[in-house]
């Protein structure tokens, strides 16, 4: 099996949604109970070149850019990446990138051309040419001389090297701001009973069990359903951003 990152959230920004701490949880190569892990017959820890990560958020069709992330910081004791989040669930691409040798492309085809390209990207879901970063082709395997991307190459490369790369990903929830925005609405409603027949405080109770099922979804892996719920919570209510269940 081939290398399989994999990607920790040791806190959010639950306040201000502007940064979030990750680290490498990817582990050391263990034929029974790690086998994507880092050690042989996969790459070693000290053969990482570049780490990247990329925010897609599940209400959106474009994800964003993918930012390289300092990979000691990654791969000890993790790093504060500042980036922009919102209410709903985000997935985080991880890419764990190694020196692939030199690549040859010419703008505007869909391929480049490398050396044993079918052997040395396997697994590989990407490629990053003179700093540009391309996904590859899954539905069209490499050969022994090419390999497939899904957008056509920006620029002529010639004898270029290059950069492959394993990704890993994973999910978040935010939903701590529609929370506190429930919580000063409590605090602030006049009645405090149902018998009164508020209809405010019945909006509450619905407000509040969404912000339980938020959270107990995302603890199921329901990822759609537990975002739908957490943008319905959002004091910036879009229901454009929501999602399929």
């Amino acid at each position: 099996m081939s290398l399989q990152p994999k990607i920790k959230v040791l806190s959010q920004d639950a306040t201000l949604y502007s940064s979030i701490t990750v680290k490498d949880d990817t582990g050391t190569y263990d034929a029974g109970t790690n086998p994507g892990g880092f050690g042989t017959p996969n790459p070693l820890t000290t053969d990482v070149q570049k780490m990247y990560l990329q925010e897609e958020y599940m209400g959106d069709d474009t994800p964003g850019v993918f930012e390289e992330v300092d990979k000691l910081g990654m791969l000890a004791d993790g790093v504060l990446w500042e980036h922009p989040f919102r209410e709903g669930v985000t997935k985080l691409n991880y890419l764990i990138g190694f020196n692939v040798g030199l690549i040859t492309a010419l703008k505007g085809n869909l391929y480049v051309t490398l050396s044993n390209a079918d052997t040395l990207l396997l697994d590989c879901t990407h490629i990053e040419i003179d700093g540009t970063i391309y996904q590859l082709d899954g539905t069209k395997p490499a050969t022994s001389t090419q390999a497939f991307l899904t957008t056509p190459v920006l620029a002529d490369y010639v004898d270029v090297n290059g950069y492959k790369f394993y990704s890993g990903y994973t999910y978040t929830l935010w939903n701590e701001q529609g929370k506190m925005d429930l919580v000063h609405d409590i605090a602030n409603v006049s009645c405090t009973s149902i018998a009164c027949g508020a209809i405010e405080l019945e909006y509450l109770m619905v407000r509040y069990r969404f912000y339980l099922s938020s959270n107990y979804y995302y603890s199921l892996q329901n990822y759609s359903k537990a975002h739908n719920l957490a943008v319905m919570l959002s004091p910036e209510l879009s229901h454009s951003n929501c999602v399929t269940c």
